[in-house]
């Protein structure tokens, strides 16, 4: 997804079945968010680890299990991810790799400091090192605010979120920051619990590499034995060229470790570069390019870049020229809400598609926290501070100079999140469409026997409706218990005069208010219509006993009963037919559609509640595509 806004478009052009799309380059977006290696039985015999409790629960899915199905989505600023055909088949030797922070919650729980909050509300306070609203120095002050609330890394209802949708990006592995000697065995063990859980379900998970710096060879040593030797997870580490990758100094380690990875150097940006370094950052504008035996093996990609750090001095006291979110074609770009069109992110990862390397680097997924620094912390570097610059950040500061691309609440929301898919999509390619099986007609009354042989399967992610107890930052417990029919699987049937949909849940369907197994419907393809694109509603306002409401949304916010619609419910399937006549012209004939079914998601009129609340297949913004 090209951050330039239409003025500037390289490629406007008309998707089937769409209206003219909003912004540049639509880039295709799969759900190929599918087939996980064959593995099966327990801790040893398939190389991973089998997870204790509930988890366990269950055989891993075969290949072949989930058919891929097709995803779209269109972000708050109108920028459409188009579909397979627009970018190159899946290549081989291409791997996405995300820094991936464990650290949240683990070095002091006070707060939350909200640093954008304080300077919109307290802005003399970086004058102040003793004004009230800062945090004692030394505490991690978060730059803004998470979607999933000020949450502490070890929770796990957070973490299956991240790996659902990291899943969906098809990120190939996540470098975790050891790099102050800290492994963070308590979050990685749980991390790696749920990332296991999603794999036995027949997902492809991120897997993992760690990422090590100060006292490197000490703390690969802990790592080698708390993970490595006993052979926990095998199947979630992300093995280069054989053996599984650490990014470390081979130099401070035994024979025996230094033979069993892949190494990869740790790379600072303000050093030399070495011989088969790994770069977090770069601070060269174009990036870096790592080489390896004559080839491009690795460039690092930033949301944004401290360059002239510390970062907190830009926004704090105007000094520095750093190249943050909204930075582009050499200059900052001052222009209300600019930081929301990921600009930097954009440049930076055009360069990688120029370059080609074997690995793309993306800094970061969830930092979100800076300590602070100034008085008894002086310059981390020795050096001196400015007295009229009392208070710094290093690494993160503000929205605007901040380098996270996992959603936040409010701000850009999760315009970066679908930015990084839609790279990786340009960068790896994309598998082709499936085509969907021949037309039949469905006989609502009749039993869900008559759906066996229709394709493609789109899937959802399951346990994803298990409640949410979990601390977070300045004591509180936060919760969600907004889970209730954890959706699997969803297909799309239609004959010349109806089109009909089918819904398999986990357990038993339950309830039957309002926002009960919601079908939203886009029968135009345009996305800038109806609600968040999406033309008619199904079950939005409660049911009778074998018939509910076809709704059409309106451009006021306002939704209008069109007709009744027959379904029926047994256990944990549900069918219904929709007529083709009143949804439209676009309904009749050949079919591009796009639909979600969603469970106890609130019709608040914010769609980031498709991340947060009840369950939605599929995840978030994301859409499901049946094309003809």
């Amino acid at each position: 997804m090209d951050a330039r806004r239409p003025s500037h478009s390289r490629d406007v052009r008309r998707r089937p079945g769409k209206g003219w799309s909003a912004t540049i380059a639509t880039v295709a977006l799969v759900a190929s968010m599918g087939l996980a290696s064959a593995a099966t039985g327990a801790d040893g015999a398939d190389g991973g680890h089998r997870a204790a409790g509930p988890m366990a629960q269950g055989a891993v899915s075969p290949p072949g299990t989930f058919d891929p199905g097709l995803l779209t989505a269109t972000d708050d600023l109108g920028r459409s991810l188009s579909e397979p055909g627009e970018v190159t088949r899946p290549r081989k030797n291409r791997y996405v790799g995300l820094f991936y922070f464990l650290w949240l919650g683990q070095h002091g729980q006070s707060g939350p400091y909200n640093i954008t909050k304080i300077l919109e509300e307290h802005p003399e306070a970086v004058h102040d090192p003793d004004n009230p609203v800062w945090g004692p120095y030394g505490a991690h002050h978060h730059w803004g605010k998470p979607l999933y609330d000020y949450y502490f890394s070890d929770d796990a209802w957070v973490l299956r979120k991240h790996t659902q949708m990291l899943a969906a990006a098809k990120v190939d592995f996540l470098y975790f920051d050891v790099t102050n000697a800290f492994t963070y065995k308590n979050v990685y063990d749980r991390l790696l619990e749920v990332f296991d859980d999603v794999r036995r379900q027949g997902w492809d998970v991120p897997q993992i590499v760690f990422y090590t710096n100060s006292s490197s060879g000490a703390t690969i040593q802990k790592l080698y034995d708390d993970l490595y030797e006993p052979g926990r997870y095998r199947q979630l580490w992300f093995e280069l060229d054989g053996k599984p990758m650490i990014i470390g100094n081979p130099d401070e380690v035994s024979p025996e470790i230094r033979e069993f990875f892949t190494w990869r150097r740790n790379q600072w940006p303000n050093e030399p570069k070495k011989k088969g370094g790994f770069p977090w950052i770069s601070f060269e504008r174009p990036q870096d390019v790592f080489m390896l035996d004559g080839k491009p093996d690795i460039v690092n990609v930033a949301a944004a870049v401290h360059n002239n750090f510390p970062f907190s001095d830009q926004p704090f006291y105007g000094a520095g020229n750093n190249w943050s979110r909204s930075f582009h074609d050499g200059a900052l770009d001052t222009s209300p809400g600019a930081y929301k069109w990921g600009y930097n992110f954009s440049e930076q990862w055009d360069r990688a598609l120029q370059v080609d390397p074997r690995i793309v680097a993306v800094t970061g997924w969830n930092e979100w926290v800076a300590q602070r620094l100034g008085g008894d912390f002086p310059g981390w570097d020795g050096k001196e501070r400015p007295a009229d610059r009392p208070i710094f950040f290093v690494d993160q500061a503000t929205t605007e100079f901040s380098r996270d691309v996992e959603p936040m609440a409010g701000g850009y929301n999760d315009n970066y999140y679908l930015q990084l898919v839609d790279y990786i999509r340009r960068y790896k390619g994309l598998d082709p469409a499936p085509k969907p099986s021949k037309r039949r007609r469905i006989d609502v009354d009749s039993d869900f026997a008559q759906w066996d042989s229709v394709r493609p399967s789109y899937r959802d992610f399951v346990r994803d409706t298990e409640p949410r107890s979990h601390p977070g930052f300045g004591g509180v417990t936060y919760t969600n218990n907004s889970g209730r029919n954890d959706i699997d699987e969803v297909k799309v049937a239609r004959d010349a005069r109806n089109v009909s949909f089918y819904v398999r849940t986990v357990d038993p369907i339950v309830g039957a208010d309002k926002d009960w197994m919601t079908l939203y419907l886009n029968v135009d393809g345009n996305d800038e219509n109806g609600w968040k694109g999406y033309d008619f509603a199904v079950n939005r306002r409660g049911i009778g006993d074998d018939t509910t409401r076809l709704e059409a949304a309106r451009g006021d916010g306002t939704w209008e009963q069109i007709r009744a619609v027959h379904y029926r419910v047994e256990g944990n399937e549900l069918q219904l037919t929709i007529p083709r006549k009143p949804m439209g012209p676009k309904a009749r004939g050949t079919l591009h559609l796009e639909f979600k079914v969603a469970d106890n998601v609130p019709s608040s009129g914010d769609v980031m509640d498709f991340y947060t609340q009840g369950d939605a297949a599929p995840d978030g913004r994301f859409t499901y595509l049946f094309d003809d």
